[in-house]
């Protein structure tokens, strides 16, 4: 169907697999599609699972991104590397970037010739650009495999090569493959390979590209079809077939109703093979005859109230019933039926459960204003592709507690981010909650500890639920943790049996939750400016900033930055610093970061945090969270800064978790560390004693246990 004169401009008539009149050659292209597709699937999970630990999880965070082009480098490097058999190919950004742009021309040059006999110098144009990229794929395989006889180079590694299968198949002959310029077979090697690059280049990237908006949309159903990283394995990915990478089958439901509700193909075309007295079309009643083309509208019959409930609606959960072999709702037809179904549904299918099941473990996406597959306006083409490119917000699939005494800004910081992203869940006001169903008052709290310590069971309670929830949860901002139980358990109730086995009860969370590689605590440093005697806090405000600063040294809490404090000097004097506490005596002109520069600040340390992979972190058997990137990050940021020490309240400068002041104290506190003697585990060997070597020096003290509690929660490999 269509026109000849078109499709013969584009190198398709009696040629190729997609659009071949020549049934009996088609039959043989379709031999060599289908072989090398076989073939590819098993490389797949290795070729897939490398691609993704090398860089393929390298997303940057918190900002707009191009996913249909990171989705596009991977469906074309697994093609090339699967496929086609040309890895070397797989590292050349450039050349990957001009093969992707030349298949987009390609398709437009197509959608144009389909009906037309008509010529353009555009897509002329294209369509040259894309015969050329098909020699040259054909030259560089022939110089990978010079000197090899036929039979030799069409299984490579023991797997079946593509351009292999069809020399075999187009030429009986078993001279070297030098012998095909010139001929018919050249040009029919040349076409069958420009459909591979194209059809495993856009069509399964544009499912995926839809696969993931729809993610972005329904962020909590997104984030059921696969689990979080767990715990045990420290940074280990996901991959398909594994067992902890959930269900398969939520994965392929995901992949099927973003085929369901958006068909790359809008529209499926056939020949009818016999005559059909009476079809029933729309309201009447039709015969097809031998020979007459049909059109099928596989988007309406995707969309059809009759076969699918609720149509227009996004639930993968649809096709339970099918995927179990009974009845429920049928699969689409996107991929065609019969015998000229799509020879690659196999292979797209897989390369959606690595590609998805990897992402999605890993990242929660968004769009801005929650825009989904509406604002694309998808163009009907050949192939159903958008006519704009929505940018996609990722998020790490991680809980980000914000934690500090009350009245250090924690709610009002959280209220700022969800402005900015209303479209990310939030769990916040968790203690007001639990009074409200309580019926408690601040009031309540200050006459009666019992009603306190009951208070700090039920938020307990609350975390706990959190923190087991987590794995099918997207990305979260919670403005309580376990570390803000124990601040407020600390003093008043640990000598009482009840406040004891809480106590014990909120360690052991907050332990887990800080050691997490899912979960990041960030401290809301103590200022005096603005805590206010709410009713909540008992404990005399003095001992507050001590018990908080030993929690976050206890658990290696992320410290923010301070307010900016002015300082008595030695000898008279004031100098400004920024610090995480305040002096005793010092001056109190201050005032603590803005709004805007607190929001940003929490934004930076998420991507620090989740951003860069942290070392054996994207390989299979990767190692855990390390401060490392922070430092490497906030280097190029702070390091050039005059030195800004921290204060303590005991007046000692320090230098504070994640924050480099200057290059003289990170000298400083590698000096330190040099001077001690470790033992197996990695930890000096007087620790439990404290640092005997350090005492004579605060900051280097601090500074050193700083470094060492963030070790301590690395694998081995790390603390080497």
């Amino acid at each position: 169907m269509g026109s000849s004169v078109g499709m013969e401009r584009m190198g398709m008539h009696k040629n190729g697999l997609i659009w071949n009149y020549d049934v009996d050659l088609w039959k043989k292209n379709r031999k060599a599609f289908e072989k090398a597709l076989e073939e590819g699937q098993k490389e797949l999970d290795q070729q897939g699972g490398e691609y993704m630990a090398q860089g393929g999880l390298e997303i940057p965070l918190i900002q707009p991104v191009s996913m249909l082009d990171r989705v596009r480098d991977f469906t074309i490097c697994l093609t090339l590397q699967c496929l086609l058999r040309l890895p070397s190919l797989t590292s050349d950004s450039q050349w990957k970037k001009n093969t992707i742009a030349i298949v987009g021309g390609y398709f437009k040059a197509w959608e144009f010739h389909l009906f037309s006999t008509q010529s353009s110098d555009e897509h002329t144009k294209a369509i040259d650009l894309m015969r050329e990229k098909g020699e040259e794929i054909v030259r560089l395989w022939k110089e990978q495999n010079q000197g090899r006889r036929v039979e030799e180079e069409g299984r490579e590694g023991g797997r079946e090569s593509f351009l292999g299968l069809l020399h075999k198949i187009h030429e009986s002959s078993t001279s070297a493959p030098g012998g095909w310029e010139g001929t018919a077979t050249a040009a029919e090697i040349r076409q069958n390979t420009c459909e591979m690059l194209l059809a495993g280049t856009d069509t399964t990237s544009l499912t995926l590209f839809y696969s993931l908006v729809l993610a972005s949309t329904h962020p909590r159903l997104a984030a059921m079809t696969t689990p979080r990283r767990s715990k045990g394995e420290r940074g280990r990915e996901v991959l398909p077939e594994s067992e902890e990478s959930g269900s398969v089958e939520a994965i392929k439901r995901l992949f099927y109703e973003a085929q369901r509700l958006i068909p790359v193909g809008p529209v499926s075309l056939r020949e009818a093979i016999v005559d059909i007295p009476e079809v029933k079309l729309g309201s009447g009643e039709h015969s097809v005859r031998q020979g007459d083309g049909v059109i099928f509208n596989i988007e309406r019959m995707n969309r059809d109230p009759r076969v699918y409930s609720d149509p227009d609606s996004f639930c993968p959960d649809r096709y339970i019933e099918r995927a179990k072999g009974g009845g429920g709702e049928p699969f689409p037809l996107s991929f065609g039926t019969g015998s000229k179904s799509c020879p690659g549904r196999f292979f797209a299918e897989k390369e959606a459960r690595i590609y998805l099941s990897s992402t999605l473990s890993r990242f929660s996406f968004f769009t801005e204003n929650g825009e989904g597959l509406e604002v694309l306006k998808p163009k009907w083409d050949v192939a159903n592709a958008p006519s704009t490119d929505l940018k996609l917000w990722p998020f790490p699939r991680a809980d980000v507690y914000l934690t500090g005494q009350s009245s250090t800004g924690k709610t009002t910081t959280l209220e700022a981010i969800r402005k900015q992203f209303p479209m990310i869940p939030y769990v916040s006001e968790v203690a007001r909650e639990v009074m409200r169903e309580r019926g408690w008052t601040p009031e309540d709290l200050s006459r009666s500890k019992e009603i306190h310590l009951d208070l700090q069971e039920q938020l307990l309670e609350k975390n706990e639920a959190i923190f087991r929830e987590r794995h099918a949860q997207p990305f979260r901002l919670i403005d309580r943790s376990p570390v803000d139980i124990l601040f407020y358990l600390e003093k008043s109730h640990m000598k009482s049996e009840r406040g004891k086995e809480i106590h014990k009860r909120a360690n052991a969370l907050a332990r887990e939750v800080a050691e997490s590689p899912d979960c990041l605590i960030l401290h809301f440093p103590f200022r005096r400016d603005t805590v206010k005697r709410d009713g909540v806090c008992l404990m005399p405000q003095e001992d507050d900033e001590r018990i908080m600063e030993e929690l976050a040294d206890k658990f290696s809490l992320v410290r923010l930055r301070g307010p900016r404090v002015t300082l008595e000097a030695e000898g008279g004097g004031k100098r400004e610093g920024e610090g995480d506490g305040w002096a005793v005596g010092a001056s109190e002109e201050a005032c603590g970061p803005s709004i805007d520069e607190r929001t940003k600040e929490v934004l930076d340390v998420i991507r620090s945090r989740f951003e860069r992979p942290l070392e054996g972190e994207n390989t299979k058997q990767g190692g855990g969270g390390s401060a490392s990137s922070l430092f490497e990050k906030q280097e190029e940021e702070e390091v050039a800064c005059p030195e800004t020490p921290t204060v303590s309240p005991s007046g000692g400068a320090r230098v504070s978790s994640f924050s480099v002041a200057s290059p003289e104290r990170v000298a400083e506190t590698a000096d330190a560390l040099a001077a001690e003697e470790f033992d197996e585990e990695g930890m000096p060997t007087d620790h439990r004693g404290g640092f005997s070597s350090l005492s004579s020096s605060p900051s280097r003290s601090h500074a050193t246990k700083t470094v060492l509690s963030h070790l301590k929660a690395t694998p081995q490999r790390g603390r080497k």
